[in-house]
């Protein structure tokens, strides 16, 4: 055997054992990782979907309290709107993938791989699907309120004056729109990397099989 052919088969096995090496720590940095983040996305879950009970029963009163067209049409949004929040959060869950646990590597991290992207999507869009429908139902509902309700509060005759419909109306633009905000900057901070790293990974797996 040549000696130069030595030297590739010598370079080649060094490469193919950093590789080995390389993803093997990648894949014990990702578990732990992920691990983490399964425990914030669970923990997110059921805080948002009791948030979203109790938001049921906030607009399921309105409905009855203030008969009038524009607050009930922002009352059927509202509920819309979080019956959605609850449908797309259980949607997207791990468990759905749980089923694909016993193929090979490479296809439980692709599985795992479309578990964060969804992850990802979904706060990154928290701005349509959640920020903006409640954010119309919560401003039809306080400009739809009027004086002729018998059931208004002290709070909620407050907001029969113009003045403190707008700004009601601000203060829900202003906290919707932070919400959204900080929904996308968590997928950009706590998924991008995750989702970089499992490329990686597959990349590496890849390698190993030529």
């Amino acid at each position: 055997m040549e000696e130069q052919e030595l030297k590739n088969i010598w370079k080649n096995s060094s490469k193919t054992e950093d590789i080995n090496i390389n993803t093997s720590q990648l894949l014990k940095d990702f578990k732990f990782g992920m691990e983490d983040r399964e425990r914030i996305v669970r923990r997110r879950d059921r805080r948002e979907i009791i948030g979203a009970i109790i938001g049921v029963l906030g607009f399921g009163y309105s409905f009855y309290a203030y008969p009038n067209l524009i607050s009930r049409i922002g009352t059927v949004i509202g509920l819309v709107a979080l019956a959605y929040i609850v449908y797309k959060l259980r949607n997207n869950r791990k468990s759905k993938l749980v089923r694909e646990l016993f193929l090979p590597i490479q296809e439980q991290l692709r599985y795992q791989k479309k578990f964060m992207v969804n992850q990802y999507r979904l706060l990154d869009t928290v701005i349509f699907w959640v920020s903006t429908p409640i954010f119309i139902a919560n401003a039809l509902l306080v400009w739809g309120v009027s004086k002729s309700e018998q059931s208004l509060t002290i709070l909620e005759q407050l907001t029969t004056k113009w003045e403190s419909k707008l700004v009601a109306t601000l203060v829900f633009a202003l906290l919707f729109g932070y919400i959204g905000w900080m929904n996308k900057k968590a997928a950009k901070v706590n998924w991008k990397p995750l989702i970089k790293k499992i490329n990686i990974i597959l990349d590496n797996l890849k390698e190993e099989e030529k």
